[in-house]
Parts: structure tokens; sequence; C-alpha cells
């Protein structure tokens, strides 16, 4: 990642986050990243913008429902998010991304 920024990006200032995946590195990253380099997570906007809805709908007094959509295999979501989430996860839609 040093070589990133010694190189072609060493005017860079941001780095933006732009995988679900990459927050989880985000500690690791701001290791080797130089510090002007601010690092922005797309993960933080889209949670407090989910936040925002929900509480939209937790004020109609009216319960919500989990739908989830999976661009890789439904199960290893159904696995994986039950224990990011520590409840079972019923309602997952593939969604195929090439069309």
């Amino acid at each position: 990642m040093d070589q990133v920024f010694q190189d072609g990006a060493r005017d860079a200032d941001v780095l933006v986050l732009g995988c679900t995946h990459y927050p989880l590195l985000r500690p690791l990253l701001r290791r080797v990243v130089p510090q002007n380099v601010a690092i922005v997570d797309s993960a933080e906007s889209t949670a407090a913008q989910v936040v925002e809805m929900l509480g939209q709908d937790h004020q109609q007094d009216q319960p919500g429902e989990l739908c989830c959509y999976a661009t890789d295999s439904v199960e290893k979501f159904r696995r994986l998010g039950g224990k990011f989430l520590g409840c079972p996860i019923d309602n997952i839609e593939l969604v195929d991304i090439e069309k």
C-alpha cells in the first residue's frame, strides 16, 4: 500500500472504501496509508441512512421487516450475516448484478 502512495497516487488525499468488505480492513489501512490521507468509509454513511429510515418506520408503530439481498451465495450470507446480526436471517434474495 505504501508503494501506491509513492507512485501514481502520491498526491492523493482521500482513500474511499467503496466495497462492503473494506471497512473490515480499515484499522490495517490506517496503519499503512499516510496520515495526511483521509479514509472515507461508505459503510458509515450507509448505516446512518439506514438508522434514519428505521427511525421513521419505528415512529409509525409498525414492526419492521428485514429483507436482505446477496450477490453471492445466499446460504453463505445467511450463515455469516446471522453471526454479524446475532439473529437468524430468513428473507434473502439473490441478485444477479450482470443483468
